[in-house]
């Protein structure tokens, strides 16, 4: 695998990690913004949620989704820096800087 192809790798999972945990924000604001404050156990909606104080609850397939696009986001954020930990295939340009004299 050439450096072009680890470096790509790398890029694509940090990009599917910041999609997942954006998805992942712009369902729970609109989930909070249409759920009630009260659970309703006829429609399904007993999962609790906390936004600073502020409590709605959820059906179980949000819920299960959620918990899904966290657990995606988290894996390919990890996955992602250990590849470029382990390969160093994003330049720091901070390195060319040159050093301040004191």
């Amino acid at each position: 695998m050439t450096i072009i192809h680890k470096k790509r790798l790398v890029i694509i999972l940090f990009a599917i990690a910041f999609l997942a945990g954006v998805s992942n924000l712009v369902l729970f604001k609109y989930l909070e913004g249409i759920s009630p404050q009260k659970p309703n156990i006829i429609s399904g909606e007993i999962y609790q949620q906390n936004d600073h104080g502020y409590y709605f609850y959820i059906d179980q397939e949000n819920y299960i989704f959620q918990k899904i696009l966290w657990g995606v986001f988290v894996l390919f954020v990890v996955g992602a820096a250990f590849l470029e930990h382990k390969w160093k295939t994003i330049h720091n340009p901070f390195d060319d800087l040159p050093k301040r004299l004191y």
